[in-house]
């Protein structure tokens, strides 16, 4: 009786120390997974303080354009051809 009560609980601990390692795995990779978000949001955090971000973000989002800039604005589709009038609105915003 005493030899399947020592079975018994080497079983017990055995199934328990398994249920363990699953939850540490899991717990494991999360740290991971976690690690990664981290690494991604101080890369945020250094480029928010970078004012050459701030200035790309304000050009391309905003479309601001600093003082003695040329901008080139490419319109994509059919181009008119030498005997299509171009008016003086289209003319300004091709400049």
């Amino acid at each position: 009786m005493i030899m399947g009560y020592s079975i018994w609980i080497g079983l017990k601990n055995l199934f328990r120390y398994n249920a363990y390692i699953v939850e540490y795995t899991q717990l494991y990779q999360d740290m991971l997974t976690e690690n990664r978000v981290n690494d991604r949001m101080k890369q945020l955090l250094s480029l928010l303080q970078d004012q050459s971000f701030w200035e790309m973000t304000a050009k391309t989002k905003l479309g601001y354009v600093k003082e003695g800039e040329v901008v080139y604005k490419i319109h994509h589709g059919k181009a008119p051809s030498m005997n299509e009038s171009v008016s003086p609105k289209q003319k300004e915003s091709i400049r």
